[in-house]
């Protein structure tokens, strides 16, 4: 586990770099504001959270950075969360924490947040950037009100039917990572084009594509050779395969279900286990509505509700019969099921079968993949096989064809007999 001491952003600061108020409180930063009429730059971030780490490590320290920053804003460095390790600053900031994080809704670290001299938030960002000239852009947006993510998006209402707002609408959206908000703007653009086939338009396809009732679709699912070609076949493909889960599985294995996203690819589905589903019934609407797929997800769907209700003896005959019949084995979802058994079964029958899947994948895929013998290493020793554990991962090492901290670690602790 990572762990970021609570003043690890004030230690981290350089002369060259962002300077951070490390003494006043949220009320008096923004009275300061106000005074000097400058904009207010907010890190949201978490003890826990290794691209935090990163940006303070490799970005605020930056000159580039420091200029840009220190020049137009006062420049503030929140902690999201709590630890036994805060320093009286951060104890302070915690009631100011817990009103920025309800009132402009943080939902995933780091957030960068830059508010008006009146204390008006104005625009975010949600995750870092790889370099300093990038963040800087990214934070110039927020100078400008033809680029403020928020004053656009307080124009919508009015001004939804003008494609060319929208198009800068779904630029800024990007930018910030509204994830949420932009399939919405995406596809009301996409209504107004009349070739979807564009570069553009196929990637906001893929962007914003959620249903099978957005304009996108029919391209993702019928029309797509050119998004193949611009997108990849792997992207469409995964696309499609979540759109008609969402749609036509989801709602059958679990009731009232509901599936929240929190960004970055992060999803949960929550609701609860249906106690008897129809299979025949749900293999049918499959074919009905989408006779090319139905066959391959009438294999992967028991996997996955079995999975979910921690089924094993079932889980294991389905994934069986899965890897026996599928045309066209997805390893990723294998490694999935793989990884379900070694943090949840405890049962050796179960443990057993998920190592060994991993001699089901052909061996140019896992030459090119070392984590799938090291998924394979891990169960092995919660098996207790100790010694084919320890081969396996030496074996990862290997075929990774570099230095591997981390393996050696688990190496150690296996010979060690710690838990991995």
């Amino acid at each position: 586990m990572f762990m970021l001491l609570a003043s690890a952003t004030a230690n981290a600061q350089s002369s060259e770099g962002i300077q951070f108020d490390h003494q006043l409180s949220w009320a008096q930063i923004k009275q300061k504001a106000k005074k000097e009429n400058k904009y207010i730059f907010l890190d949201a971030f978490t003890t826990w959270c290794v691209p935090c780490r990163i940006m303070t490590k490799n970005i605020f320290p930056l000159k580039e950075v420091g200029d840009f920053f220190n020049k137009n804003f006062i420049n503030v460095a929140a902690q999201f969360d709590k630890t036994n390790k805060d320093d009286i600053y951060t104890r302070n900031w915690y009631k100011d924490v817990e009103e920025i994080h309800s009132q402009y809704k943080v939902d995933s670290y780091p957030t960068y947040l830059f508010f008006t001299p009146e204390g008006n938030l104005i625009h975010f960002i949600k995750g870092g950037t790889t370099t300093g000239a990038e963040f800087v852009k990214k934070a110039e947006e927020a100078l400008n009100p033809k680029t403020q993510y928020l004053q656009l998006k307080a124009n919508f209402a009015n001004k939804k039917a003008d494609t060319s707002y929208l198009s800068n609408l779904i630029t800024a959206a990007e930018s910030s990572r509204d994830e949420q908000a932009l399939p919405k703007y995406i596809n009301l653009y996409l209504t107004s084009q009349t070739d979807l086939n564009t570069k553009r338009n196929l990637q906001l396809i893929a962007k914003g594509t959620r249903t099978s009732k957005d304009p996108g679709f029919p391209i993702v699912a019928k029309n797509f050779e050119q998004f193949d070609k611009v997108i990849g076949q792997k992207a469409r493909v995964n696309l499609l395969n979540t759109i008609i889960f969402d749609e036509v599985i989801f709602p059958v294995i679990k009731v009232n279900g509901v599936k929240t996203e929190y960004g970055g690819g992060m999803v949960a589905y929550g609701g609860d286990m249906a106690k008897n589903v129809d299979w025949t019934k749900l293999n049918q609407t499959l074919k009905d509505k989408y006779p090319d797929y139905a066959e391959e997800f009438a294999l992967t769907a028991p996997i996955t509700y079995y999975e979910w209700s921690k089924d094993w003896v079932n889980f294991v005959i389905k994934t069986d019969y899965y890897l026996g019949k599928s045309k066209h084995i997805d390893f990723d979802k294998l490694f999935t099921c793989q990884n379900s058994v070694l943090m949840f079964a405890e049962d050796s029958a179960t443990l057993e079968a998920a190592i060994n899947w991993t001699n089901k994948i052909p061996k140019d895929i896992i030459k090119s993949n070392p984590w799938y013998i090291k998924m394979q290493s891990h169960l092995l020793y919660k098996t207790g096989k100790k010694d084919a554990a320890i081969a396996k991962m030496k074996e990862a090492i290997e075929l990774g064809g570099q230095p591997d901290e981390s393996a050696e670690s688990e190496i150690k602790k296996m010979m060690a007999g710690e838990k991995i």
